[in-house]
Formats: C-alpha cells, sequence, structure tokens
C-alpha cells in the first residue's frame, strides 16, 4: 500500500515539474516574440489583417521612396496578362515601387501560376490587357478560363485583397474587357477590393491613365496597411537585374547563332518555315521593282510547313516573329559602342527573366529581340536621364515628358534616334538590354484553306510606313521584314493562333440516310463500304456574308477557297455566298482580282460587291454596298440566319455594324435599341464575328 502511495506522489510530482517547464517555456516565448514584434514594428492587432499569409505590419516607414533596399515581408503578389509587353513592364515597375513601402513584391506571369493557388494569396494586383476583340492575352487565357468558371464556389477568394488595371484601346468594341471581367470575377468569389480598377487607353494616354490610377492605389494601399512615405518611379532609380559575363574570342568563335526557333516564346511551339512564295498583289508596282511609286506594296507570301509539326483551320491567325533592319542594328552598336561578333551571357541578381538567352551574340540580341525602332515611354525618357551629365539632355528628356510632351508625341522618335539625338546619354549594355522593349510577334489572318493546301500557308501582307517629320520614314517591323524575304532562300519563325473566324458547320446531314463527320467548318463523309453508287448527300448550311476591304479579305480568299474545294468533292455548300470587297481603284489595288472574278464565273461565289473609293467624285466604301444590298442583307440574316464576318480596321468595323444595325431597324420594323440588340444576339450566337485591328 505504502509503495503504491510512494508511485502516485512520484506521478504527481513529475507531472507538476511539466507543467511548471510548459508554463515557463510559454512565457520566455511571448517575451520573445514581443521584442521581436517591438523591433520590427508589428503589433498583434494589426496580425492577420490580409489573412494567414500576413504578418501584420503597423508601419513600415519609406519616406521620400527611399529604403534600405531589403524587401519587407508583407506580401503582394503582381499578376499580368500581357501580348506587346505593356502590361509585363508595368508589373515589374509596380514591383519595384512595392518594395520601397516594405513589400516583398513577386511579379507572375500568369501562363506560369497555379490558379487554384489564389486562394492562398493575402494582396494581389492584375495588370489585365485585352486583346483584339476583347479576347484574353495568350498568356493569360488558361486563368481567364478558370475565374470564369461557373462552378468556382462562392467565397473562395474570401482572403484575398485584389486590385486591378485593365489596359485597352478605345477603337475596339470590347474595351478592356478582360481587366474589367476579371475585377467582376475576383469580388464575386469573395475577393475584398482595395481600390476601384482603372482603365488604360492605349490608343490615348495609357501611361498617364495608369500613373492616375497608380496614385489611387498607392493612397488607398497606404491607408489600408497604415504605411507611410511616398512612392517614385522605379524606372526613375533603375538598377540592372543582371550583370553581363563577356565571352573570350575563343568562346565567342564557337557560338553559332542566327535565326532559329528560340527567339519566340517556346509556348507558341514555333518553327522556321521556308518561303515558297512572295508575290506582288498590286497592280500599280512596275515588273520587278518592290514598291509603286509612293513606296507602296501588298505581297502574297506562301511558306512551306510540310516536313514540320504545324497544323492549321483555315482562317487562323500566322503569328510571326519579325526582326530589325540590318542598317538600324549597324547604327545601334555603333552608338552603344559594342560589336557584332561580341558573345555574351546574362548572369540573373534576382528572379526576373532575362531579355535575350544566354549565351547571345550582341548582333543576335539587337536583331531578334530588341524593340528599338518603337517610341520610348515616358518612364523610359526619365531613366534615361540617369545616364547623362549633360544638363541639357536632362532638362529635354524632362521637357519630352512634360511641356513638350505634344511635340513628342507628334514627332515619334525611336528609342535608337533619341539616343543617337542625345549623344551624352552613357548607357551600359546591360542596362539597354533590360530596359529596352521585347520585339512582339505580329499576327496575320491565314488566307489559304486548309483542306487545299494543308502543307502550305499563305498570309497577305501590306507593307507598313509613313511619313513623320523632318523628313523621317517609319517602317512597319513585321511587314518590313516579311516583304524582303526570298522564296527558296529565307525562312520565318512562325507559330498558329486560333482564330474566331470558323465557317459554320451544317446543322443537319446525312449520306446515303447515314449520319456523317464535320471537321471545322468542312463536312467530310463517313467512309462508305463500296465506292459506288455516288453517295447522296444532303445538308442544310447558311448563307455567308463577308466583308473585307483591302488586305481584310485575306481570310475570305481562304473561305472562297474552301467553298471550291466543297464543291469539286461533291460535298455540302454553303447556298448563298457574298463577298464585299473595297480598295482604291479597280486598277490599282484590287488585289485578287482574277481570282474572286474566277470564283464568281463558277458559282463558287454567289455575289463580290466592290466599292472603289477613289473612282468617282464622292468616295464610296463597303459600307455603301451594304446599304444599296440592305434588303438582300435582311433577308439572309433572318429569313435564312447567314453568317456575317467582318475583317479590317476597327473604324471600319464600327461603321459596319451601325450599318447593319440600321438595315435590322429599317427591314425589321424595330427601335434602334431593339435592332442593336438584335446584333448583339448576332454576335453571341457566334453569327456576327469580327477580326478588326487598330
Amino acid at each position: 500500500m505504502s509503495s503504491v502511495l510512494l508511485d502516485i506522489e512520484i506521478g504527481l510530482g513529475e507531472l507538476i515539474v511539466s507543467v511548471l517547464t510548459l508554463v515557463v517555456g510559454y512565457l520566455v516565448w511571448q517575451w520573445w516574440t514581443a521584442q521581436k514584434e517591438a523591433a520590427s514594428g508589428l503589433t498583434r492587432s494589426d496580425a492577420g489583417k490580409l489573412g494567414s499569409k500576413m504578418n501584420g505590419v503597423s508601419k513600415h516607414s519609406a519616406t521620400n521612396g527611399t529604403s534600405d533596399g531589403k524587401e519587407g515581408n508583407l506580401p503582394m503578389s503582381i499578376f499580368f496578362g500581357s501580348q506587346s509587353g505593356t502590361s509585363e513592364t508595368f508589373a515589374h515597375e509596380l514591383s519595384e515601387e512595392a518594395k520601397l513601402f516594405g513589400f516583398k513584391a513577386v511579379v507572375h506571369d500568369l501562363q506560369d501560376y497555379n490558379a487554384d493557388c489564389l486562394c492562398d494569396e493575402s494582396f494581389a494586383v492584375f495588370l489585365m490587357s485585352t486583346f483584339g476583340e476583347g479576347d484574353p492575352t495568350d498568356n493569360a487565357a488558361e486563368f481567364y478560363e478558370w475565374i470564369n468558371n461557373e462552378q468556382r464556389e462562392e467565397g473562395e477568394l474570401s482572403k484575398v485583397t485584389f486590385a486591378v488595371f485593365a489596359l485597352g484601346n478605345r477603337q475596339y468594341e470590347h474595351f478592356c474587357n478582360i481587366g474589367r471581367r476579371v475585377d467582376h470575377r475576383l469580388a464575386e468569389l469573395g475577393g475584398n477590393r482595395l481600390v476601384e480598377h482603372g482603365e488604360g487607353d492605349d490608343d490615348g494616354s495609357l501611361e498617364d491613365d495608369y500613373s492616375t490610377w497608380k496614385a489611387q492605389f498607392w493612397a488607398r494601399t497606404k491607408q489600408h496597411f497604415g504605411l507611410s512615405g511616398e512612392a517614385m518611379s522605379a524606372m526613375a532609380t533603375f538598377k540592372p537585374n543582371f550583370v553581363i559575363d563577356w565571352k573570350s574570342e575563343e568562346a565567342a568563335a564557337r557560338y553559332i547563332g542566327g535565326l532559329s526557333p528560340s527567339i519566340c516564346d517556346p509556348k507558341h511551339k514555333p518553327i522556321l518555315a521556308k518561303v515558297v512564295e512572295n508575290r506582288q498583289l498590286r497592280l500599280d508596282v512596275p515588273e520587278g521593282a518592290d514598291t509603286n511609286a509612293d513606296g507602296e506594296s501588298t505581297r502574297h507570301l506562301e511558306l512551306d510547313v510540310s516536313a514540320l509539326r504545324l497544323s492549321y483551320v483555315t482562317a487562323d491567325n500566322l503569328g510571326v516573329c519579325p526582326r530589325n533592319d540590318y542598317k538600324s542594328v549597324g547604327r545601334l552598336m555603333t552608338r552603344l559602342k559594342v560589336k557584332p561578333n561580341q558573345v555574351l551571357s546574362l548572369k540573373p541578381l534576382g528572379k526576373r527573366k532575362a531579355p535575350v538567352p544566354s549565351p547571345c551574340s550582341v548582333h543576335d540580341a539587337l536583331l531578334w529581340y530588341c524593340d528599338f525602332e518603337s517610341v520610348p515611354r515616358a518612364n523610359l525618357l526619365t531613366t534615361l536621364a540617369q545616364y547623362t551629365t549633360d544638363e541639357g539632355e536632362k532638362a529635354q528628356l524632362h521637357a519630352w515628358t512634360h511641356h513638350e510632351k505634344e511635340s513628342y508625341v507628334r514627332e515619334e522618335r525611336s528609342l535608337l534616334e533619341v539616343l543617337e539625338e542625345l549623344p551624352g546619354i552613357d548607357l551600359p549594355f546591360v542596362d539597354f538590354l533590360e530596359l529596352c522593349p521585347r520585339i512582339q510577334p505580329r499576327f496575320y489572318t491565314i488566307s489559304s484553306s486548309s483542306f487545299v493546301q494543308p502543307k502550305q500557308v499563305a498570309i497577305t501582307v501590306a507593307l507598313s510606313f509613313k511619313h513623320k517629320t523632318r523628313g523621317r520614314i517609319y517602317r512597319g517591323l513585321a511587314s518590313t521584314f516579311l516583304c524582303g524575304l526570298t522564296p527558296g532562300k529565307d525562312s520565318a519563325c512562325v507559330f498558329i493562333r486560333p482564330s474566331s473566324f470558323r465557317l459554320p458547320k451544317p446543322k443537319r446531314m446525312f449520306v446515303n440516310g447515314s449520319p456523317v463527320a464535320a471537321q471545322s467548318g468542312a463536312v467530310t463523309p463517313a467512309a462508305s463500304p463500296s465506292p459506288s453508287p455516288p453517295p447522296s448527300i444532303q445538308a442544310v448550311l447558311p448563307p455567308v456574308l463577308m466583308v473585307g476591304p483591302g488586305t481584310g479579305v485575306a481570310p475570305f480568299r481562304a473561305f472562297i477557297a474552301e467553298f471550291g474545294y466543297l464543291r469539286s468533292k461533291n460535298l455540302p455548300s454553303f447556298p448563298s455566298t457574298h463577298l464585299f470587297f473595297g480598295c482604291r481603284s479597280r486598277d490599282v489595288d484590287f488585289i485578287y482580282k482574277d481570282e474572286f472574278n474566277a470564283a464568281v464565273e463558277k458559282e463558287t461565289l454567289s455575289a463580290l460587291h466592290t466599292a472603289f473609293s477613289r473612282e468617282q467624285e464622292q468616295k464610296v466604301y463597303v459600307q455603301s454596298d451594304l446599304k444599296a444590298q440592305a434588303e438582300k442583307v435582311w433577308q439572309l440574316i433572318s429569313q435564312q440566319r447567314a453568317y456575317f464576318y467582318v475583317c479590317g480596321g476597327t473604324l471600319m468595323g464600327r461603321q459596319v455594324k451601325e450599318v447593319v444595325q440600321h438595315i435590322v431597324e429599317q427591314h425589321g420594323n424595330m427601335t434602334a435599341q431593339a435592332a442593336a440588340e438584335y446584333v448583339k444576339k448576332m454576335q453571341t450566337d457566334g453569327r456576327y464575328i469580327q477580326e478588326l485591328w487598330s
């Protein structure tokens, strides 16, 4: 009995010691935490303000926009959806500014981000560009699909504080559609909106729009997190994120560069395609000449993809990775005091993606990657001031971004021209590589049918150029590159981007009473057990109306080729096909004239409506032809549910849509509002399709 009591006493003693040890340990931990919080400015009342990932900063001084250069511990994730690189540039600039306030800012390319992790973010900023007719950029397409999934759970982003800046172009109907939609969905899913979303117009004052929103963003951010200080432009105090490792002459001699698929983002799956045809389409260009007397040229190019893993659907988009002009590259190398055969590697100081691959020659870097012929943004001009000691040049750079801004915009100086006009700017090559915008792919609607020529892709290219002040001439980067390619000798780095242009599939189709398969708009009958008798094919296909002035006719050339293919294979064809084409004169720029006239003669094309704007005193356009055919157009779209396609400039596209709405209003006996809703319903149903460019 006494031994049992002794065991109990010993057990109780051990328990008391254990409890006392835990209490003392807890008190020590509390003291240590309090000391740490006091040292870093943390208070418990601030903890958890932004969810589980926040540490809760009460104050973080960034007085006058300066810091000790160390990242803080306030997490901020910055996401970009970018097609031309502008959103990406803004994202990195915002990241640098965020660090001045003590944020640990991380920039995410949306194509590399697992969207399922978004619910774990505490502070997320989105810079979202809209591409074309209200579409997401290539790198944001999967994220956009994810966030718009109706199966997303309500409140799943309740821990996320967010802000959105939307980029777009007001010439397009769906201005800033992607940014607006992302902002709306983030809130719908329970996210906490920090500030109203901003909108920037690439056709107007994009940088001013962004600066205005950013000022509101930082003011609200400071208030929300209890921060002090003022943000300075991160570009104004630029520090490179890479160092250059120049290779020895021996290593440089082993370098193999030039054209390769690596010049393009691998996400596009680019290939090198040899040019097999490059012919002039304009009728006013003398034989043997590259352009007419005014420097104009429109070319038909065909690229051979027979030996390559590339397939396309009729009227898809062909992405082209262009290069700079050799002479301009030579001028820039002279200005930057570098030699073409020098080879470098870039060593990162952080996580930012390198602007050029490693290793890379100076010549290849400037030829294939650096867009120095574009007009530098205001922030870049401000940054260049830190590289000159000449007060006059500093004053000029300041003037171009302030009181001489309008004249600077009119002058359209390229980055190369700015550097040549201000010789005092001493810009290290590594800084130039990071500051200079990247060359972006250009897109051309394919003008060939994948059923007629599956191993050869055709595009239609108008040489882009315009006269600038002081006798200078701007030449389009991609069009100049493409128009100068030699068949049988030169190749281009290309890839396929799906298009919104698709011929409608038949609603009902039978072969000898049995169902058949439809593929990408062109119908293919199921296999017949016997080659005879010929199969009896019935199908219901709608009429097709096409509006494409100038090079906007490219996808319709592909459509017409497919119409002919269907007829030649005894497959169901479209009952009524109308092309509305416009140009200046039938003897000057009526491209594909013989092809279209032949299609009418063969009844592949039901009607060709042409508008030659300069052949009479009063100019006429495709809109005029649509008005003249108003009754027929209404009958086709209302009674036969015709599909209506428009390709070309944004101004033309808006005017064509207004004409169609007026036709619906007048011949459908509707109000203007009802007519607009009717056309909008056509768009929703995929019966009114546009591909426009500014």
